[in-house]
């Protein structure tokens, strides 16, 4: 045991040790509360706003937006958070940088290390994709649940502003508070903590459709 220890704290190993331990960190965190579930979901925001730069790519050059659309889809992007992903991919990012240094690499030497760096990343990013494939219908039928609550709903616009490109709504339920991606279809700019009525979702990235919500009538 110490000499794994050991290992794991060389040079050459302790990058990818330090993210396996701040991915360990975040987990325990997760499991104690210290982080919330919207920490979590923050991995399905950071997807959709991939998915609106890769629109614009599409629109503008008519190539680049439709590689890293590729790219998100061929990972599962999109419908497995982001967390899930990067805690795989780090951990057999870990697991590969300690096999081939202990291996192909007894005198630590940073020059090798580096050699081993991209077949490392790409194994990793196999064997990722491989795990995380089975876990796609869950998080789909997870995705259902949640849309056929949020539909209908009301919330505040929690950003800056929200219009057809960008933009959050906050809506407030019995458990935490969900966040969710937002966008008015018509390109209306919405000012911060304006009630919005959640309409429908967008047909091609994980963000709903929202429009000005009429006042409460008193009870």
């Amino acid at each position: 045991m110490g000499e794994f220890f050991l290992e794991c704290i060389q040079p050459a190993n302790l990058p990818a040790t330090v993210l396996m331990g701040l991915v360990l960190l975040y987990w325990l965190m997760m499991i104690s509360g210290v982080v919330g579930m919207d920490l979590f979901d923050l991995g399905m925001d950071f997807d959709a706003e991939i998915d609106v730069d890769a629109d614009a790519g599409i629109d503008g050059s008519g190539h680049g937006g439709g590689i890293v659309a590729d790219v998100l889809t061929f990972f599962h992007l999109g419908e497995v958070p982001v967390m899930i992903f990067a805690s795989f991919f780090v951990l057999f990012f870990w697991a590969a940088t300690l096999v081939s240094n202990h291996f192909f690499n007894p005198d630590w030497s940073w020059l090798v290390s580096a050699y081993f760096l991209i077949p490392e990343i790409l194994i990793s990013l196999l064997l990722t994709k491989i795990v995380i494939m089975p876990m796609t219908p869950l998080f789909r039928s997870m995705m259902k649940k949640a849309e056929s609550r949020i539909i209908g709903a009301r919330g505040l616009v929690s950003t800056t502003w929200l219009d057809g490109e960008f933009g959050q709504v906050v809506i407030e339920n019995d458990g935490p508070p969900i966040v969710v991606n937002a966008r008015t279809e018509n390109g209306q700019r919405l000012d911060k903590h304006q009630a919005v009525r959640i309409l429908r979702l967008h047909p091609t990235i994980d963000a709903y459709f929202v429009a000005p919500a009429k006042p409460e009538k008193p009870a």
